[in-house]
């Protein structure tokens, strides 16, 4: 996801669910090597490479790289103690490096530099190397040069073909293979698949030349980064510390071409081979323009030609966009790095100036509700005490989640859990009236007051939530859901939602937004990321629910349910992310009759959501 500097800290209801911000290029005042404004750059350069800290012989700078949710900031949070903060909707406009400082080592620090992912759904790859481009070529202008880079793959993916290739080459390229025996390929995400397969993809990825095998040969050091519960910081130094025993550092393929030769960036290693992965994209989309201009000429009727017509103009956009990919590498460095700094500076101020919006908001809020408090007690005679808070959104009666061995089930009669941790409460009489559990025992939690709460250390787990809800506010959320690795959808009380998800699902939710857009008193109600990208969708009103659901082959009972209880309306929904076929579903039908349905192979947590059903609907209502 693209990045933004991170807001600055605000209060929550209780310390335990908040952490320190992290460092960011920006913050603090500059160093002393790197005051020297850009060339033409309208606005000072941004402050510094050490995060305002002073600079040292001893300073170690690591990039970490790798596609987006390959694990980067897990990673880095491990190492640094820090959450790695993502920004809200302003992010769409900008990515930036940032700069995370460890301090591990006695007498060292370590730079860890959180570079943009390649194969984003919110960024261009031409953007990401752009920006990557700025810092590695303003840095080395600085004398600023990198002990190694750290490339992170998920062990997870099944093959290296298509995007994640061309992504590897395009890493080959940047680096050059004098570098490369400072690039360690580390391994991520171990404990989401089965220890023999990992083992056969690490083997297949080390041993074929036109994936590992040409950097392996050329000095590349291979390491698992294996972050089970406790060990996530020690895996994370481990594979620093290899980079760290180098004495000198070294200048990477990318910086030289820019600086020393003084190429452009479509000159470069890296640039030749973007460009050549944008001229088969344009060559695609003039392919499928041809085929639809030779089917329009046999077209009869009306509604055949309008459909082919809006084809073409997409085809004709999409070959727009190629060829603009390609004319934004024509440009030197001097250029990248004046456009970023401007970029920054512009961004700065608008989140400086949505801040500004937000308090003034909830300031008025708090009047608002201050006058609401003294109608009410006036009405009843002083005696306030016992009124319900007034929200903007009824929330569900019933809240259910589920990962791994963990759940958490609450309805107005009864709530059963099994979790390693459970959220405080601020204050007597205020109960939890949902959790939706995450990865590692993360999870999130509502306040019967309206608040939202996260678990410690929850920006590791969902780093991309965790700037949301640090910038919108705790108060602000309606629904959430939370999938595996750092997936996650949310829908905030003004209907905007986000989401950091596969390419499919998000495509669907916003298929389904756009639905409820058109239609008045429409919301998506609940949304359940399952294993290997599976979804369900709830949206609709109060007289009518529908949903999507894209199941592939795994939760068999579950699609039993859906084709058998038609029409049902979803009130609430789980997908086991960790497993391929456990669930639980709650709803209702047509003529108000209510159903829970659940499958789950621990006989300990069957048990536990079979005693809540019964309680929550009876026996006899139970399934």
């Amino acid at each position: 996801m693209p990045r933004l500097p991170p807001p600055e800290p605000k209060p929550s209801t209780s310390s335990d669910y908040e952490s320190a911000g992290p460092c960011h290029e920006s913050d603090g005042p500059s160093d002393p090597d790197s005051d020297e404004a850009a060339p033409n750059s309208p606005v000072p350069k941004p402050k510094g490479f050490r995060s305002g800290r002073d600079a040292k012989e001893s300073d170690v700078f690591i990039a970490v790289m790798g596609v987006t949710g390959s694990g980067k900031s897990s990673f880095i949070s491990a190492c640094s103690g820090r959450p790695v903060k993502i920004g809200h909707e302003l992010e769409s406009c900008t990515s930036t490096v940032d700069v995370y400082p460890c301090n591990f080592l006695p007498g060292r620090t370590v730079y860890l530099i959180d570079t943009p992912g390649f194969d984003d759904t919110e960024k261009t790859d031409t953007d990401v190397l752009r920006e990557i481009a700025a810092w590695l070529a303003d840095s080395y202008k600085n004398k600023i040069l990198l002990h190694g880079i750290i490339y992170l793959h998920r062990i997870t993916d099944v093959r290296m073909q298509g995007s994640a290739k061309s992504n590897l080459t395009l890493f080959q390229k940047l680096c050059g293979d004098d570098a490369f025996e400072r690039v360690i390929l580390a391994t991520t995400m171990w404990d989401a698949v089965d220890m023999d397969v990992a083992f056969r993809r690490e083997e297949e990825l080390m041993e074929k030349d036109d994936f590992w095998g040409w950097m392996v040969k050329k000095g590349s050091a291979v390491h698992r980064h294996r972050y089970e519960k406790g060990q996530e910081a020690t895996s994370a130094e481990r594979i620093v510390s290899q980079l760290v025993k180098h004495t000198t550092p070294v200048a990477i393929s990318l910086q030289k071409q820019l600086v020393d030769d003084r190429m452009t960036l479509d000159q470069t290693s890296a640039g030749q081979e973007l460009q050549s992965e944008l001229l088969k994209e344009r060559k695609m989309w003039d392919k499928k323009l041809k085929q639809v201009e030779e089917n329009m000429k046999t077209a009869m009727d009306a509604e055949t030609k309008r459909i082919m017509n809006e084809e073409r103009d997409k085809y004709t956009k999409m070959i727009e966009k190629a060829n603009q990919k390609t004319a934004d590498l024509s440009i030197t460095f001097e250029n990248l790095i004046a456009q970023r700094d401007e970029r920054i500076s512009r961004m700065e101020g608008e989140l400086r100036r949505h801040r500004t919006e937000i308090q003034q908001q909830r300031e008025r809020e708090q009047d608002r509700a201050a006058r609401d408090t003294n109608s009410f007690k006036r009405a009843a005679g002083g005696r306030g005490s016992n009124a319900k808070p007034k929200h903007n959104e009824t929330f569900p009666p019933v809240s259910v989640s589920m990962v791994g061995s963990t759940y958490s089930l609450t309805s107005l009669k009864c709530s059963r859990r099994k979790m390693a941790a459970l959220p405080q409460t601020p204050s007597h009489g205020v109960k939890i009236s949902a959790i939706i559990i995450g990865d590692k025992g993360s999870f999130v939690a509502r306040h019967s007051n309206g608040n939202w709460v996260r678990s410690k250390y929850f920006e590791r787990y969902y780093p991309h939530l965790d700037g949301k809800f640090k910038l919108v506010g705790d108060g602000k959320l309606a629904t959430c859901a939370l999938g595996a690795d750092e997936q996650y959808y949310a829908r905030w009380l003004d209907d905007t939602w986000s989401c950091y998800a596969h390419d499919d699902t998000v495509t669907a939710i916003e298929a389904v937004a756009k639905r409820c857009k058109r239609k008045e008193g429409y919301k998506i109600k609940s949304v359940a990321l399952g294993y290997g990208n599976t979804y369900l969708i709830s949206y609709g009103s109060a007289k009518k629910w529908r949903h999507k659901a894209e199941l592939k082959t795994y939760y068999p009972q579950l699609r039993q349910v859906l084709d058998e209880q038609k029409p049902l309306n979803v009130l609430a929904v789980t997908l086991n992310p960790r497993n391929k076929g456990e669930y639980v579903l709650a709803y209702s039908h047509a003529d108000g009759r209510y159903g829970i349905s659940w499958y789950c192979l621990d006989p300990e947590v069957d048990k536990g959501i079979r005693e809540w059903s019964e309680k929550t609907l009876g026996k006899e209502m139970s399934s």
